[in-house]
């Protein structure tokens, strides 16, 4: 089995865009400033906006899960490349929101490291579906998943 989950690059393109708009209009409030010293406050919030969504755009165009058999392998945004093997899992948790209108996310721990993904993400589900199968063949440890976060990834297929 080979799937990956990643978020939608059209969301974080717009997203980019936007972000882009706002730092602009600092910038420019900063440039038509009707005083002789042109406040430096609007050029430096538009400095700030900009590199924020642009860390941001870059983390979530890089951010990748690719599941092959038993393999898997995390680029973390702008940290880092892992890979590791659906036995070294050492917890899966699922976070529901209390609003049902936020993002689901599953948590992923191993010993060293820990992701996590989100409903929003393209291959949310089949990743729940693979947790589970995984967990019912046994290659997921019995420790890893509650019984809560079993029914509840469950309920995230229907």
């Amino acid at each position: 089995m080979y799937f990956e989950v990643f978020y939608s690059r059209v969301k974080a393109i717009v997203i980019l865009l936007v972000g882009v708009f706002h730092s602009q209009a600092f910038i420019l409030g900063w440039y038509n400033s009707e005083n002789e010293s042109n406040n430096p406050v609007f050029l430096i919030l538009g400095i700030i906006i900009f590199v924020s969504v642009l860390l941001f755009f870059i983390n979530v165009m890089t951010f990748m899960v690719k599941i092959s058999g038993d393999k898997i392998t995390v680029r973390d945004g702008l940290r880092k490349r892992y890979e590791f093997q659906i036995l070294d899992i050492k917890s899966v948790k699922l976070n529901l929101p209390i609003k049902s209108t936020r993002l689901k996310r599953i948590i992923i721990e191993t010993e060293t490291d820990y992701f996590d993904i989100d409903s929003g993400m393209k291959g949310y589900k089949t990743m729940a579906g693979y947790l589970l199968e995984q967990y019912a063949d046994g290659k997921i440890r019995q420790s890893a998943m509650s019984v809560r976060t079993i029914s509840n990834l469950e309920l995230q297929l229907q």
